[in-house]
């Protein structure tokens, strides 16, 4: 039987987030052209709070994969966005909004607003996340990051 090679000073999650990543994709494409999208199948499998605890992954291609299948997950009914912000997706998403990747920045945005507005009980946990400034702040950031996306 083989062993798992070990090295000293490495990661043990780092030896899996490639094979993570390639799951993550495949997952969010599914989400994203579906029909329908299998988000109560996601659902059922409770990989709404795997992608919440990836959020604090420190490899910002895991977050900004997690943070799209969220979206997905959240842009569907009321009971499938409450089940995001169930699972505790919006204290981890607060705590993206200072990432230093614009990429994930951008996604966490579109999360945040899809979330705001879709249900009531996303709306209680955004103010009592006190995200009011944060979101201005970030939103100002993304527009800045599409301006400049738009003149590359």
């Amino acid at each position: 039987m083989a062993r798992p090679c070990r090295r000293r000073g490495r990661d043990p999650l780092e030896a899996h987030s490639d094979a993570t990543l390639a799951a993550l994709r495949a997952l969010r494409e599914q989400l994203c052209i579906g029909h329908p999208p299998p988000i109560d199948e996601c659902i059922a499998a409770n990989l709404v709070p795997a992608f919440v605890t990836m959020l604090g992954h420190p490899e910002s291609k895991l977050q900004f994969e997690a943070s799209w299948c969220l979206t997905n997950i959240a842009s569907g009914t009321s009971k499938q966005c409450e089940t995001v912000v169930g699972a505790n997706g919006v204290p981890a998403l607060v705590g993206l909004m200072s990432s230093p990747s614009l990429d994930v920045c951008e996604q966490v945005r579109r999360l945040h607003a899809r979330a705001r507005g879709a249900c009531p009980c996303a709306d209680a946990c955004a103010r009592a996340c006190r995200t009011c400034t944060p979101t201005r702040s970030l939103s100002r950031r993304s527009t800045c990051v599409r301006v400049h996306r738009r003149r590359s």
